[in-house]
């Protein structure tokens, strides 16, 4: 894959990356378990959460994810990371803390190194935060973690029957919040709204410190967010026409009544280029999520609408919209497009295909991937899962796929999971575990779970 921004960063097979506040490995586990080449380092300063860790990367038979019990505070300027994430820590810490991390990105990353901090964004976190004050006020009084847990679920049942109702002002915004935390797990609900640090911040303001940090924006993880084209009209002309990215970025957030970034910083000596070259796209792996709504007419998630009388856009398109499952490679999908349209031109071909490509991406109309596919589309003769996944399957109910998506499974589907180590045909699968298997199968290879 090529540059974005200017930015050179290493290949990501082949690079070393640090978890901050990475707990018992989670995240980096299927991470390890696909890029082998790549090593892995899980801080956090809870000892039970790196022995767990630990004990799961043994388990796994990973060797190049290793755990630090350590305050971030312990990092030091000899140790250079060419990726570190950082996510639901940031807005979760004292300040101190917050500024240990934001020290601690500019002393290790390495000088093409991209951090990921996600935190809690304003103004939309406001709403949000009212939510957590009736919580808290709830929950007062219960000095254990079980306790808290119990109690805040009662008040979000309360809430969710209340706010179904005419005279309520909670809205339909919190209300989904309201259901999506009471489908969460006790220590999802504990650390998001219980914990006892808990800020957000307007960009402007994170990025001022990042600043004095020695680091600067480099983008956002979801960079479809970053288009300007995505938001609703009325940002002033003079913010939208200008230069000043992060000026436009803060109004966006005010458009979009943004809650929650996830932002993607690189250090300030890094001198970067805001004019996307289209090669930045040679390389990729591309999965649509356009499919044809008439002749000339393309829809995609949110509502989005791609309409296009060009036939070499439209045949792109097309072509790409048989892809929503499985990503293909751009080579290959632009060589097939040249054999569909012998009559034009290669480079006309080639430079549309690019546009259109990017254009469904920013609208996120389309997936963009740095690495081949580990996973299959169909369910092969002696089905096989991912290894990481028939890991995880053995002890939680959230498993990542092949997208490093997580997934919940239920216990029919976990049992399943677990068996799809390649030595059982499917017939001796639905002797073993009933009729559910094959509709299953199915729903595994469409969330990447299949490998070959």
């Amino acid at each position: 894959m090529g540059s974005l921004f200017g930015m050179q960063p290493r290949d990501c097979r082949r690079c070393r990356v640090l978890e901050i506040g990475g707990a018992s490995g989670g995240n980096l586990l299927p991470m390890a378990a696909a890029l082998p080449q790549s090593e892995f380092i899980c801080l956090d300063p809870s000892v039970r959460q790196i022995e767990e860790g630990r004990r799961h990367a043994a388990a796994a038979g990973l060797r190049n994810l290793r755990f630090r019990a350590d305050p971030i505070e312990a990092l030091g300027q000899d140790e250079a990371f060419d990726y570190v994430i950082c996510h639901g820590v940031f807005s979760w810490v004292r300040q101190p803390v917050q500024d240990a991390i934001l020290k601690a990105l500019q002393e290790c990353l390495a000088p093409n190194g991209i951090a990921f901090v996600s935190y809690k964004a304003l103004p939309g976190w406001h709403a949000h935060r009212a939510l957590r004050e009736v919580l808290l006020r709830h929950c007062a009084g219960e000095a254990t973690p079980a306790g808290r847990a119990r109690r805040a679920r009662e008040m979000l049942a309360l809430l969710e029957t209340a706010a179904q109702e005419p005279r309520s002002k909670w809205g339909p915004d919190l209300l989904r919040e309201i259901r999506d935390l009471r489908a969460s797990d006790d220590e999802f609900l504990l650390h998001d709204q219980l914990e006892e640090h808990n800020e957000a911040f307007y960009f402007r303001d994170f990025m001022a410190r990042a600043h004095r940090h020695g680091l600067q924006y480099l983008g956002e993880a979801d960079v479809h967010t970053m288009y300007i084209g995505n938001v609703p009209q009325g940002v002033p002309r003079e913010v939208a026409t200008g230069d000043d990215v992060e000026a436009i970025e803060q109004y966006i957030d005010f458009a979009l009544n943004r809650l929650f970034r996830q932002t993607l910083l690189c250090r300030d000596s890094v001198a970067l280029n805001r004019m996307l070259a289209r090669e930045a796209l040679d390389g990729c792996y591309i999965q649509s999520l356009l499919v044809p709504d008439g002749p000339d007419r393309f829809r995609g998630p949110s509502g989005l609408v791609i309409t296009t009388a060009d036939p070499i856009a439209r045949e792109t398109l097309a072509l790409l919209a048989r892809h929503t499952d499985f990503p293909v490679s751009g080579e290959a999908a632009m060589a097939d497009l040249r054999t569909r349209m012998p009559a034009a031109d290669p480079k006309v071909v080639a430079a549309t295909f690019r546009r259109m490509v990017l254009q469904a991406f920013f609208a996120s109309g389309m997936r963009l991937y740095a690495v081949p596919p580990a996973y299959v589309a169909s369910p092969s003769a002696r089905p096989q899962a991912i290894a990481s996944a028939r890991y995880e399957a053995s002890y939680r109910p959230a498993v990542t796929n092949g997208r490093h998506e997580p997934m919940m499974l239920n216990d029919f589907e976990r049992a399943l999971l677990l068996k799809l180590d390649g030595s059982r045909e499917t017939a001796q699968l639905v002797r073993e575990l009933g009729e559910g298997v094959r509709p299953a199968l199915d729903r595994f290879a469409a969330t990447a779970f299949l490998c070959a």
